[in-house]
């Protein structure tokens, strides 16, 4: 009887080794995929970033281009 119960025991322990294990196992695959969400946006805000860095300097030079025909014309017609 008592190496059943002490097989039971640890059976139990075994178990709740297990589970603990499993339970830190879950925790750290969710730390996991959150990272990867995490990283996966801040790489959406970067390339974000750097298109609208990118549509600006088009903007700018645009004016420049556009100031400077201007300035080409307004000479020619004086």
């Amino acid at each position: 009887e008592l190496s059943a119960l002490n097989s039971g025991k640890k059976v139990k322990s075994s178990w709740d080794k297990y589970k603990k294990y499993d339970n830190l196992f879950d925790k750290t695959n969710k730390n996991i995929n959150k990272k990867a969400r995490f990283g996966n946006k801040a790489g959406e805000n970067r390339s974000n970033i750097m298109r609208e860095v990118r549509n600006q300097g088009v903007i700018f030079i645009g004016k420049q281009v556009l100031k400077e025909s201007n300035n080409e014309e307004e000479s020619i017609n004086e």
